[in-house]
């Protein structure tokens, strides 16, 4: 068959729940909006997606609001499609003036299940100082990818 192509827009809210001493949260509410496009085809599949943040500042310490990019691109394999691989980057600027930005490169492996059920396994690594190392990840999803997205 073909092949689908979307495009999808996100809205965030980060509630302050956090303490501000802990690290993940800015005392205030957090909130952005983003876009992503995604298209598929016989055997390959691809997204791009931008996001912008608008952060509250943290005591004695002014953030910059956050924007984010990331694109991917992947293939499937088999008979049904129910292996697929995929390469990815993302980054986003820097939130601290003194800080790089962060800068990622990953690679994930899907396989497709009955049911429309789905596992991934992704593998990311931190291109500048202020993004890790490494970074693994393990998904399931259930549901999703109808009219054409499946083929």
């Amino acid at each position: 068959s073909g092949g689908a192509a979307r495009v999808s827009g996100q809205l965030f809210v980060k509630l302050p729940f956090a303490d501000v001493t802990s690290g993940v949260g800015t005392g205030q509410v957090d909130y952005g909006g983003g876009l992503t496009f995604a298209a598929s085809g016989r055997s390959v599949f691809g997204f791009a997606g931008v996001t912008h943040w608008i952060l509250g500042d943290m005591p004695d310490l002014p953030l910059r609001d956050l924007t984010s990019a990331s694109a991917g691109v992947g293939r499937t394999f088999g008979e049904l499609g129910r292996v697929s691989v995929m390469g990815s980057m993302s980054g986003s600027s820097a939130i601290i003036a003194s800080v790089d930005p962060a800068l990622s490169a990953g690679v994930g492996v899907g396989l497709a299940l009955r049911d429309r059920r789905f596992l991934n396994l992704g593998l990311q690594l931190g291109l500048t100082e202020s993004t890790p190392d490494w970074s693994l990840s393990l998904g399931w999803r259930i549901g999703g990818l109808r009219g054409g997205w499946e083929d």
